[in-house]
C-alpha cells in the first residue's frame, strides 16, 4: 500500500497531483503495460 501525506498549497497544482495519482493507480493494475508515449497531458 502507498500513503502519501502532504498539503497542497497551491489550488492549480491539484490538477498536477491528479494526474499523478491516476497515473500511479493505473500501474498498479494487473498486467498494465508501460507505453512509450509516458503521462499524457502531464508536463512534468
Amino acid at each position: 500500500m502507498l500513503y502519501i501525506k502532504f498539503k497542497i498549497q497551491d489550488a492549480s497544482k491539484f490538477e498536477d497531483f491528479k494526474i499523478l495519482y491516476n497515473h500511479i493507480v493505473e500501474v498498479r493494475q494487473p498486467g498494465f503495460k508501460f507505453d512509450d508515449k509516458g503521462l499524457v497531458g502531464a508536463d512534468l
